[in-house]
């Protein structure tokens, strides 16, 4: 099952197009101005099943309203300036779903990240999830709480920046 990890600008326009549909039909974000913002992210990953896109996710870059929002919300709004990725935009097929596909996508992610800080966001229930980030260093920060008008809890995970040694 072949795997892609690559900025967008090395993204072949029918990946990117690819990308943006499977994203909208997780229905995590909306059509305006949505080719902006994967054209901002840091890391697209696609995952294949010889040529059917099966998952996505990606390192996005923070935007700094957005970020200030969910730390403040999270009860940790000292601590929004620290983390420049965010590992969202995470999406599987449905029969693909628990075939371990985004834990790998996820470790990729995060070993092509640099070294920087990251923060995801999830549903306070995606339990498969947030095992998968704390399998990648990630630990819970804050409190949960509710995004825009949902029904259901959401909690900030935080993976530091390795400390350079002396």
């Amino acid at each position: 099952m072949p795997q892609s990890i690559k900025p967008p600008a090395a993204c072949q326009p029918h990946e990117l197009e690819n990308f943006k549909a499977m994203l909208l039909l997780s229905e995590q974000e909306g059509q305006e101005g949505l080719d902006e913002r994967i054209e901002q992210a840091a890391l697209l990953a696609f995952h294949y099943d010889d040529k059917r896109l099966m998952a996505i996710s990606a390192l996005k870059r923070a935007n700094i309203g957005y970020l200030k929002g969910i730390f403040k919300k999270a009860g940790i709004p000292e601590r929004d300036a620290t983390y420049p990725l965010e590992f969202g935009w995470v999406y599987t097929q449905k029969e693909y779903r628990r075939k371990g596909i985004i834990p790998i996508l996820l470790q990729r992610l995060v070993e092509r990240s640099g070294g920087q800080a990251i923060f995801a966001v999830i549903r306070l229930s995606d339990q498969e999830l947030a095992a998968s980030l704390k399998k990648q260093g990630f630990v819970a920060g804050g409190e949960p709480f509710f995004r825009h008008r949902q029904t259901y809890k959401h909690q900030v995970y935080l993976r530091e920046a390795p400390v350079a040694s002396p």
